[in-house]
């Protein structure tokens, strides 16, 4: 997946660069991306495949195909304590877990990406994630510049 190498240089980290050049939006959202959540921007966008890619950090990635749909959920659950980055078929949208599971970046075209936000997919920011109480000031810190790094021509 040619892809693939230009987004995540040295199969490390989404580079927010290639975002930038592709003229992509981008935007993070806390945690992990659920099942459920995956299955409705699907079916939102009315596309039922993606071309996942999972890794460890700095090493090749292992790519797949899967369909969007319970099976599909499960092969990508399965992977998700590696690094993931999902795109989707025939469409310019892609999402990018690193292995920690604090947050995923939605990217790819501002049309897909502004649609997804305001359908309400997604009840719970990354900012009011980023401001919650329980987090010390490393955590926070570490949060803030993770906005400041993929919050890519969104609002957020």
């Amino acid at each position: 997946m040619p892809w693939f190498s230009k987004l995540i240089p040295l199969n490390r980290e989404l580079s927010e660069a290639a975002i930038q050049t592709d003229g992509y939006t981008a935007i993070p959202l806390p945690e992990l991306i659920s099942g459920d959540e995956l299955l409705r921007i699907s079916e939102l966008l009315g596309t039922d495949r993606g071309e996942l890619s999972c890794y460890q950090y700095g090493s090749q990635p292992n790519e797949k195909s899967i369909d969007f749909n319970d099976r599909g959920v499960d092969l990508f659950w399965n992977e998700t304590h590696n690094y993931t980055l999902l795109k989707f078929t025939e469409i310019d949208l892609f999402i990018w877990s690193p292995g920690e599971h604090d947050y995923f970046i939605i990217f790819g075209s501002h049309t897909l990406v502004q649609m997804i936000i305001s359908s309400g997919i997604f009840s719970y920011s990354f900012k009011e994630y980023m401001n919650e109480d329980c987090f010390g000031p490393t955590k926070t810190a570490h949060l803030k510049t993770v906005r400041d790094r993929y919050s890519i021509n969104g609002t957020q």
